[in-house]
């Protein structure tokens, strides 16, 4: 966090910083932080803040930035799922007028 606070990547670099602390992260790290940033000073800032949390004994007392979760939990054994709003099904039967206008959709319809 400390890195990424006084350090944070260009613009440009955002995947590739993804990446590799992607690479590196430890769950059985004693903490453990997820940022969701929209330019790199977001990220600075929002790093930042959650270091100093961690540093001053606050984390988990205090809140957090929006779009950030942190932890000094014990980690717990398990599965991890995303969610991703807006990929599921709205409505029942949602879809089923494209499908039913167009064979292309119907086709992979009836493939999934």
């Amino acid at each position: 966090l400390n890195a990424l606070a006084n350090a944070p990547p260009a613009e440009d670099a955002f995947a590739s910083a993804a990446s590799s602390t992607h690479a590196t992260f430890s769950p059985k790290a004693p903490a453990r932080a997820a940022i969701v940033a929209t330019s790199a000073e977001d990220l600075a800032a929002k790093a930042s803040r959650i270091a100093a949390q961690i540093a001053d004994g606050t984390l988990g007392k205090a809140p957090l930035p929006q779009g950030c979760s942190a932890s000094l939990l014990a980690p717990e054994p398990g599965k991890i799922a995303f969610l991703f709003s807006g990929q599921g099904s709205q409505y029942p039967g949602m879809g089923s007028d494209l499908a039913m206008s167009f064979a292309a959709a119907r086709e992979i319809w009836d493939l999934a």
